[in-house]
């Protein structure tokens, strides 16, 4: 299951160059951000792993020149927004989990309020990584995927980042 993830993640850093909503949730636009921390992995190869840093790191052309080359995305530093809720984290491509993640700022005052309430961020942020993986799924099981998908991904990883 983790060439899955990887490819997930790899389809989301190419749709996240655009920076326009992957998708609605709530008729809400979700936007996804690659912001820091990336690391590239393949199964076999001179180079099975590269990791990058930096807020713009991962549109960089080392890494779509890496992604060209076999390697698949594997951990992403990302910014989810849905709405006005700004959610970070690191998503994981071996079972898709979410760490080291930052809620949206609180809104309630009380104490058993506000655990409810992170409680209910974290559970949305959950909810939007399922609904972007469920997007990904959609297109990657689709007919088009190896006409369409594929030769634009593979001419994306060949182009320089857009600024």
């Amino acid at each position: 299951r983790t060439w899955l993830g990887r490819e997930c993640l790899t389809w989301l850093l190419w749709k996240s160059e655009s920076t326009e909503g992957l998708l609605t949730v709530d008729r809400q636009p979700v936007t996804v951000v690659f912001n820091g921390k990336l690391t590239l992995r393949a199964s076999a190869g001179d180079v099975t792993e590269l990791q990058v840093k930096g807020v713009a790191a991962p549109y960089a052309v080392l890494v779509k020149h890496a992604l060209g080359r076999g390697l698949l995305v594997h951990t992403a530093k990302v910014q989810l927004t849905c709405g006005e809720q700004v959610y970070d984290f690191t998503l994981d491509a071996e079972f898709f989990d979410l760490r080291s993640a930052k809620l949206p700022a609180l809104l309630k005052e009380e104490d058993d309020d506000k655990l409810g309430e992170r409680l209910e961020l974290a559970s949305r942020a959950s909810t939007l990584t399922d609904a972007l993986v469920s997007a990904f799924l959609k297109e990657r099981t689709a007919r088009s995927w190896s006409q369409k998908a594929v030769p634009a991904l593979k001419e994306w990883m060949k182009t320089p980042p857009v600024k």
